[in-house]
């Protein structure tokens, strides 16, 4: 016999099963339309012995609007350069996300560079335990957050501005837009920029 209960105990189906000749079984239910969300569980019983299987039970939000991200065109480079990035928000099918709550997040660490077609250079720092060689130092990972809205045509930019890095070392920006609509859904985009010092 199975019995299964919802996450607050409550049964929703149950039924019996029949042991085949290698001690095994098959059985099938049906959930109701509007079960309650969580972990849930079939509670097993043959004779004495019992056994619990947990499973959950989930609720899927169709998405109603879509992010992406781009950067403006680069290269890239510190001290008096900078950089846009753009967060777009647009409905599956209704036009732009207009005045939703933005979250930027930004990431930027030590990365190696080699120039498209060139794959016998790369430039970064090299790893090696050589004792004559002063150890090189390492440019530490560093994050930053900002908010913003998205304007009347459902973007959102934010302006990077590169002022300088120590030692003059490569690095890897990564600008993370998560936008929220006002149904509590939040999608999430990202978009990737070489800084060359």
């Amino acid at each position: 016999q199975y019995r299964v209960l919802d996450a607050s105990g409550n049964e929703i189906a149950k039924g019996t099963a029949n042991v085949g000749r290698l001690g095994g079984f098959s059985t099938a239910f049906a959930l109701p339309a509007t079960p309650a969300t969580g972990y849930a569980r079939v509670v097993f019983t043959a004779g004495a012995s019992g056994f619990e299987h947990d499973f959950r039970i989930e609720e899927i939000r169709r998405p109603e609007f879509e992010v992406t991200a781009h950067a403006g065109d680069g290269p890239y480079l510190v001290a008096g350069s900078g950089a846009d990035v753009t967060a777009n928000a647009s409905y599956c099918a209704r036009g732009p996300l207009a005045g939703a709550q933005v979250t930027w997040n930004v990431s930027a660490s030590q990365t190696a560079f080699t120039p498209p077609n060139r794959d016998d250079y790369t430039f970064g720092a090299w790893p090696h335990d050589d004792e004559d060689d002063a150890p090189h130092a390492k440019v530490l990972p560093a994050s930053w957050t900002h908010a913003g809205t998205t304007d009347a045509t459902g973007a959102s930019v934010l302006h990077l501005a590169f002022a300088t890095v120590e030692p003059a070392e490569r690095m890897s920006v990564i600008a993370e837009a998560t936008v929220h609509d006002t149904n509590h859904q939040a999608w999430a985009t990202q978009t990737a920029l070489l800084v060359h010092p």
